[in-house]
């Protein structure tokens, strides 16, 4: 997704194997001021 930073897990990591692998999305603008683009 253009504009955002996403994060995958491993199955186990997070959640049940039933969840499936669980994905974190943050979008760039609430990364603002913490992290920069390279």
């Amino acid at each position: 997704m253009e504009g955002s930073w996403l994060a995958k897990f491993n199955v186990y990591e997070i959640a049940p194997y039933a969840v499936g692998q669980p994905e974190l999305t943050i979008s760039l603008e609430a990364l603002k001021g913490i992290a920069e683009p390279r």
